[in-house]
């Protein structure tokens, strides 16, 4: 009989459950992904790849299916990345380059992207419940020992921690770095994240609301923008908005409020007051959801 090396990857988002599907494809390899949550979700809307992780993607033999629920089927024709814009103004604002390249910008609503990877998986691959709290190691093991909330164990000969920017894998492999192998003591300032400083307001707008009467519509079904980040997905009926608020000063601060809250659209719309009145139009629409997300960093500001 075969000895198959073991690998448990910690956390079940699109990084940890992308790996898994890679791995799976080997005989020799058996994968085991823990999640804390009882059932794979993604926080936030819209996700958007390039050219090269498509190409990694069909590989991995799951190009048709990602195709399916694309903005639109990629083809490898030319298609805009990013369409840069100045926008902090009342009158009309204009376009001061624009990205473009093969593929384009490939966008998906994020659950929608996460199912694929789901339905990819083979059976048995996947446990819920299991928050990692710690993990037990040394030289003289031949495994390692996972331990989680629920006080269940398990052992695997490779942990991967895809566990987010919280991560309690990258925690106590810098902890254990520092105080049992005389570790660099400035790796303890990349456990905790810090605050980068920056707002991301988040939210989806139904298609329809950025038609007008006269059959014209808001630039951004066609052509993804920035600063305010904005791109169709879903097959072109719905419409990601991420608008950032930026306070560079407050990079490297420690954030001590909740890192994902819902929101007001005034919040955001009294950000942007001023703005060109296309970016003002998308604000004002009605979103199905919004929210603000801080966005973290790890490790100090000097790093």
């Amino acid at each position: 009989m075969v000895t198959k090396l073991r690998v448990a990857i910690c956390g079940g988002g699109i990084g940890g459950l992308t790996l898994a599907v890679a791995l799976s494809r080997y005989p020799d390899i058996q994968v085991d992904v823990y999640e804390a949550a009882s059932q794979f979700k993604e926080i936030g809307a819209g996700v958007m790849i390039w050219a090269r992780t498509w190409e990694i993607l069909s590989l991995l033999g799951m190009a048709e299916a990602f195709s399916c629920i694309a903005h639109a089927p990629p083809d490898g024709s030319l298609g805009v990345g990013f369409d840069y814009r100045k926008s902090d103004q009342p009158q009309v604002g204009s376009r001061f380059y624009l990205f473009e390249v093969p593929y384009g910008c490939i966008r998906f609503h994020r659950a929608h992207f996460l199912d694929v990877l789901v339905d990819h998986l083979p059976a048995g691959v996947a446990h819920f419940g299991k928050r990692l709290t710690s993990y037990t190691y040394s030289s003289d093991m031949p495994q390692i020992r996972l331990q989680f909330e629920d006080r269940s164990s398990a052992t695997c000969d490779l942990l991967v921690g895809c566990d987010g920017i919280k991560s309690i894998v990258r925690k106590q492999l810098l902890e254990d770095l520092v105080h049992k192998r005389g570790g660099d003591p400035r790796l303890l300032t990349h456990i905790e994240p810090v605050w980068s400083g920056t707002i991301a307001y988040r939210g989806l707008i139904p298609v329809e609301r950025l038609r007008n009467a006269d059959g014209t519509e808001h630039r951004t079904i066609r052509s993804p923008m920035m600063h305010v980040v904005s791109y169709s997905i879903s097959a072109g009926s719905i419409v990601n908005v991420v608008a950032m608020v930026s306070e560079p000063l407050l990079y490297g601060t420690e954030f001590t409020g909740q890192w994902v809250t819902d929101c007001s659209p005034s919040e955001v719309q009294e950000c942007y007051g001023g703005w060109e009145p296309e970016v003002e139009e998308m604000l004002k629409v009605n979103h199905a959801t919004l929210q603000s997300l801080q966005m973290g960093v790890t490790g100090p500001s000097s790093a």
